[in-house]
């Protein structure tokens, strides 16, 4: 079910048209971020160097 309706080919390209020379603004740039690793276990040479003080 698409709730967008089509533009027409004559409508696409007049739309192309008008914004020719335009630039993005970072407004307009959506960004995601990578997720984080969750850190579950503690690594075996993490263990290891700490115990050897």
């Amino acid at each position: 079910m698409k709730k967008k309706t089509s533009l027409s080919d004559e409508d696409q390209a007049l739309f192309r048209q008008l914004m020719t020379g335009t630039r993005q603004i970072k407004q307009d740039t959506i960004v995601h971020r990578p997720l984080r690793k969750k850190i579950t276990e503690v690594p075996p040479k993490t263990l290891t160097s700490g115990a050897g003080r």
